[in-house]
This record gives C-alpha cells, structure tokens and sequence, in this order.
C-alpha cells in the first residue's frame, strides 16, 4: 500500500514492511493520544479529581526522562527484537490501563507505555535508518511519522466512538486491541 509512494530503489524491505510498521505506530500513537482528551471520564470511573489522574498521565509522560537509556538499549539490540518489545509492551500495558483497579495501576501502566513508546518509536526509525542513505529516507520517515496526526484524527475518533458507547476502559481497550494484531502482523512479517 505505501510502496507506491517511494521511489524503486529504496530497500526492498522497506517497502515489503512499511505496512506493518506503519500500523504498529499507528495503534501506538492512537492509545498514546487517548487518555487526555477523556481524562475528566477516567477520573469519574475512578471516583477521583481529575488532578489525580492527571498525575497518573505524568507518570507516564515522565518516561521520556528515560530516553536515553531506552536508545542506548536500542542501539545494542538486533532491531526487529527492539521493535517487537516495544510493540508488545505497548499492547500489554494498554491492555493493564484499560483494566486497572486503581490509579496506581494505571500509572504504572501507563509508565510502561511510556518506556514502550519510546522504544517502539526509536528502533522503528533506525530500522528505517538502516536501510538506506540519509538523502533517500525522507519519504519513508514522513509515511511513518504520519501515524501521530492519524493517531488522533483516527485512532482516537474510533476509540472515543467505542468509549462513548460502553466506557473508557472498552476504548482504551479497544486501541490495545488494534496494537495486539499489529503487534502480531510484525511478528509474522519482519525477517527474524
């Protein structure tokens, strides 16, 4: 489907897992793009003030401090491992939000999302990196980078539809959900 927008001579690989990689960080940054805009709904299941889940949210923000750390295990990792670990720990630390029992759960959930984000976001772009010379990668980072924008237009419009027809926690759900078969479509597709 993306393929036919680079150009021939980019790596084979690339085009044959644009697709899976672009879904994986579409889901991702769909379920990253969730809890603030339902924040008020989170704290109301929770009998809480929303401050308290604000707080929860921060949490896991705060793992960006962890950057670093997370690139430099990134840097030493086969980099489809680093992916597949950042894609599954989204999947499952979406899918423990979505059922906490409580807001300590949810941030500590939601501090494993942060630290999965980060590595799924980094090893894709240096799988990308790897795979061809700076002045051709362009298009390929745009394709993916694309996901953050969709992330909110789709992702969180489709999960806000379920959250508004069952709860926030079915939503969320639903986005682990959608990064559960990504998750399983790289798996199945990118060369071990």
């Amino acid at each position: 489907m993306f393929a036919r927008h680079l150009d021939r001579d980019i790596d084979p690989q690339v085009h044959r897992h644009l697709g899976p990689l672009v879904a994986a960080r579409l889901a991702s940054n769909s379920c990253y793009r969730f809890l603030p805009p339902f924040i008020a709904t989170v704290a109301a299941d929770f009998d809480v003030s929303v401050s308290r889940i604000g707080i929860a949210v921060t949490v896991g923000e705060a793992a960006g401090l962890l950057a670093p750390v997370v690139g430099k295990a990134v840097d030493r990792l086969p980099r489809r491992t680093a992916i597949l670990l950042g894609a599954w720990g989204v999947v499952g630390s979406v899918i423990l939000a979505s059922a906490s029992p409580s807001i300590a759960v949810l941030a500590a959930a939601m501090r494993v999302f942060g630290i999965a984000m980060i590595l799924l976001d980094s090893s894709t772009m240096a799988w990308i990196y790897d795979r061809g010379p700076y002045e051709r990668r362009g298009a390929v980072v745009g394709i993916v980078e694309k996901t953050w924008e969709l992330g909110m237009l789709v992702g969180v419009l489709a999960m806000g539809i379920v959250a508004e027809l069952a709860s926030w926690r079915w939503g969320f759900g639903a986005g682990g959900a959608a990064a559960l078969v990504a998750a399983a479509v790289l798996v199945a597709s990118m060369p071990g």
